[in-house]
């Protein structure tokens, strides 16, 4: 009794299978968990990365237009030294805006400054505060002779452009660590992401190899009853190889076999019946054909005739004409009543057929008929007596 309370469950192939499912599963989870971290860390890195190469550009481009701005600004003072033209307003009032341009472009080198070059930052901010103020008064004041000393300008531009170049040589520095770092993190990640990897592969196709060398014997069996059954040996019966899942899978092919088999000898007699009812529908719809030409013949025939008389005398009887456009709507409607009958046969067969009593007239429906067979008698050259 102790050893019944405390027996162990079976390990059965559903049981192997959880555990190998669950472990690759886990294994594919820390390797997209890994990848994921690994991939955030780059993804942060080469944002700083980009930051600082755009930190780069953006002062190498703000160097050439202080540049540019200083070489226009020396031009000028050497032409109102040499008495040409005073400025226009709107040359005065293009020249302002594009300081205001230039000193935008300085103000968003903030945006690329670390922490290591945020003081070079604000030292070139304040020194470009004072050259741009300069700048202004040059124009403001080229027209009235009030412009600021060209060794001031030249002296402000020249301090102004080392500490752009210092805060340059800091974006640069940050880039290449910036590289580095991206480039070890990258090698130690690929590493980690690698030996998860190949670790994944190999519990897999131990796992694999334990379950193929589990199962082999067991599905060889069931792969021979398979093919016999599958052959029509139905009196075949699959030795049941193990308590598992795959011995409930042998007993329940088993089964099947012999309800299949039961099942073909049941389409037999099936079959049987239905080639019965289809011979008696192939008879019926033979008759029915027949049934169906009388009424049609009859429509066609007092058609021809009334067609035949016009053409003869070029009148229609009134009296003679009512009574073959009577005869015409009497064989349309026995047509009509044979094809409802064959659609109530449809709906026996279907099973919604709803049967009522009623009263009919004999003596109606024998003149019927009779009106009906009278035009092909009349065709034939004969007589038809009721």
């Amino acid at each position: 009794m102790a050893e019944s309370r405390f027996r162990l469950p079976r390990f059965s192939l559903r049981l192997r299978l959880f555990i190998s499912i669950a472990a690759i599963v886990a294994l594919f989870t820390l390797t997209n968990i890994t990848y994921q971290i690994s991939s955030q860390n780059r993804n942060l890195r080469l944002d700083n990365l980009q930051k600082a190469v755009q930190g780069q550009l953006a002062s190498v481009t703000t160097r050439q237009q202080m540049q540019d701005q200083q070489k226009e600004i020396l031009v000028l003072d050497a032409l109102k030294r040499g008495g040409q033209q005073k400025l226009s307003k709107k040359e005065i009032s293009g020249a302002l805006a594009s300081l205001q341009n230039l000193a935008n472009r300085v103000r968003s080198l903030g945006d690329y400054a670390y922490l290591d070059s945020i003081e070079a930052y604000k030292q070139l901010s304040t020194s470009y505060a004072e050259l741009d103020m300069l700048w202004r008064q040059f124009y403001t004041g080229y027209n009235e002779d009030q412009t600021p000393l060209a060794t001031s300008l030249e002296r402000s531009f020249e301090n102004t452009l080392a500490l752009l170049g210092a805060f340059e040589a800091m974006e640069v520095q940050a880039a290449e660590q910036l590289t580095a770092q991206l480039h070890k993190v990258s090698r130690f990640n690929d590493r980690v992401t690698m030996g998860i990897y190949l670790f994944t592969i190999a519990l897999t196709v131990g796992l694999g190899y334990l379950l193929i060398r589990y199962t082999t014997q067991s599905l060889t069996n069931l792969n021979v009853g398979t093919v016999r059954i599958g052959r029509g040996d139905l009196d075949y019966h699959i030795p049941v190889s193990g308590d598992d899942e795959i011995g409930d899978l042998t007993i329940a092919f088993n089964e099947m076999a012999d309800k299949l088999r039961n099942a073909m000898a049941q389409v037999q007699q099936s079959k049987e019946k239905a080639d019965q009812a289809n011979r008696a529908k192939t008879n019926f719809l033979a008759n029915m054909s027949h049934e169906l030409r009388t009424p049609l013949n009859a429509i066609i025939g007092y058609s021809e005739m009334m067609i035949e008389v016009y053409n003869e005398e070029n009148q229609l009887d009134e009296k003679q004409a009512v009574e073959d456009l009577e005869h015409i709507l009497s064989s349309g409607r026995h047509l009509l009543q044979l094809i409802n009958d064959v659609l109530d046969l449809a709906k026996i067969e279907s099973g919604n057929m709803t049967v009522l009593n009623e009263t009919f007239d004999s003596v109606a429906i024998i003149r019927g008929l009779a009106t009906t067979m009278l035009p092909l008698a009349r065709k034939n050259n004969n007589q038809l007596l009721v």
